[in-house]
């Protein structure tokens, strides 16, 4: 048995005796499992004196590998709760109105647990679902922070069935991500779909978090297609040059034999986009077409995808062409028009 004390307020401590249980855990690939505790997710700490919770944990896999000899834990009603905010894509923070996301993307999350040594919770769920409520013939669909907490009882219960089931909260944050995957635009009635995803952390002693705080660990979200990433192109005489989408030409007049040393970097944080490749060639006939042989690589993350070795020209007039995409196929291309002037 563990004796640990917490500071509650001036001078006052509480003395709470803690024996973890454990349940055995086996293991397999893929997120762990958790059968959480005989808790109620709407539980409310009262103030009426301490009670012993008592839970399981296990890791996905047989359920027959169990601890024949769990320890318990007692906590008492003022151990202080897990929280859990979602990290990416980084545009989901201090918003009031629904924000953008491409059609596949992947969500991070951070929980925090006080009154854990570890100081993170031990699992999580998420619910995920489209936001929509009771109103006309089809529902309506929450699309601001004040309608979701207007409505929060209704959209974001605790006991909805579409909660998904516990799962282990690792300390790898590649090993708690959620993935949603082609999620359509638009429903049945032709209208844009406006989506919900909330994140609910489990502590140690089988306390949920009970916060369902929009733009924190409940979002609000719709799908577009028309986004794509930040392009930024380096040259140190051209200077910088950084755009979207797929019609940006800048035109240049160079000198004979300047040295030209182009590099560049894509970015999506803004729309929750993740690069996926880069390609860039010289005096293309046509961008569109990949085995155009004014192409000097093929599309790739490497070093050599972001940077191009130095080139110079005596005369003429010329091209070079960077492009873009992001992990759904999202493309950006940024094209320089470079004329060759005699220095007089």
């Amino acid at each position: 048995m563990t004796t640990r004390k917490f500071a509650l307020g001036a001078g006052l401590a509480l003395v709470i005796s803690l024996a973890v249980l454990v349940a055995g855990c086996s293991r397999e690939d893929g997120p762990s499992a958790i059968v959480a505790p005989n808790v109620s997710p709407d539980t409310r700490l009262t103030g009426q004196g301490p009670e012993p919770l008592a839970g399981k944990v296990r890791a996905g896999g047989d359920p027959l590998a169990v601890d024949r000899t769990p320890e318990v834990i007692n906590i008492t009603p003022w151990t202080i709760l897990p929280s859990i905010a979602v990290d990416w894509p980084l545009h989901w923070h201090d918003y009031l109105d629904a924000r953008t996301a491409p059609h596949t993307f992947t969500v991070e999350f951070t929980g925090t647990d006080p009154d854990a040594d570890s100081g993170i919770p031990i699992g999580y769920r998420y619910l995920f679902k489209p936001a929509l409520i009771e109103g006309g013939p089809h529902g309506q669909y929450i699309r601001t922070a004040y309608e979701f907490y207007l409505n929060v009882e209704e959209v974001a219960s605790f006991s909805d069935p579409a909660w998904s089931d516990w799962v282990r909260y690792t300390t790898d944050p590649a090993d708690r991500q959620i993935t949603l995957s082609n999620l359509p635009q638009y429903d049945e009635q032709d209208r844009l779909v406006y989506y919900l995803l909330v994140i609910q952390a489990l502590d140690e002693s089988g306390q949920p978090s009970l916060e369902r705080e929009y733009a924190q660990n409940a979002h609000n979200f719709w799908i577009t297609y028309s986004q794509s990433p930040e392009l930024c192109v380096y040259e140190p005489i051209l200077g910088v040059e950084c755009c979207t989408g797929i019609y940006t030409q800048i035109q240049h007049q160079i000198a004979p034999e300047q040295p030209l040393n182009f590099t560049w970097e894509g970015n999506g944080d803004f729309y929750g986009g993740e690069i996926a490749a880069y390609r860039y060639g010289w005096d293309l006939v046509d961008p569109d077409d990949e085995n155009d042989p004014g192409w000097a690589v093929q599309p790739g993350l490497g070093p050599e995808h972001m940077t191009a070795p130095e080139q110079s020209f005596p005369l003429g007039s010329h091209t070079f062409t960077v492009q873009c995409w992001d992990h759904v196929g999202g493309l950006t291309r940024i094209v320089y028009l470079l004329d060759v002037v005699p220095v007089q």
